[in-house]
């Protein structure tokens, strides 16, 4: 069974860019446009890993991981991607699994994942 990744990032080009290079190495994904959209989706669904932006309309992924935290869904990988590193210690303190700045090529991207999910 493949692996699932929720992408969470408010750019339609980069969520296409991210939906393009998992799903050529075969893992489902699910896409929202901001922190709102994912947290519905989590509501019902909990994916492998979560390819999170920190700074997004609506709601942000600072709130996201709050929320995610409280959830108890430890075992779901949280890789934050964002241009502004002024973020890592409020995303370290919610214990991430990986935090990465922008601008990432998707090719460290689906690395990132890929090793935090033992492939």
């Amino acid at each position: 069974m493949p692996h699932s990744v929720l992408v969470v990032e408010d750019d339609v080009e980069l969520r296409a860019i991210y939906r393009r290079v998992f799903e050529k190495v075969g893992y489902d994904i699910i896409e929202a446009a901001n922190g709102a959209e994912a947290l519905s989706i989590l509501d019902e669904f909990m994916p492998d890993a979560i390819v999170l932006d920190m700074l997004m309309p609506t709601m942000g992924g600072d709130t996201v991981l709050k929320r995610l935290r409280s959830m108890q869904r430890d075992a779901t990988k949280v890789i934050i991607i964002t241009a502004y590193s002024s973020y890592r210690h409020a995303a370290e303190a919610e214990h991430v699994d990986a935090f990465l700045v922008k601008p990432v090529p998707p090719e460290e991207i689906l690395h990132t994942v890929a090793s935090l999910l033992n492939e």
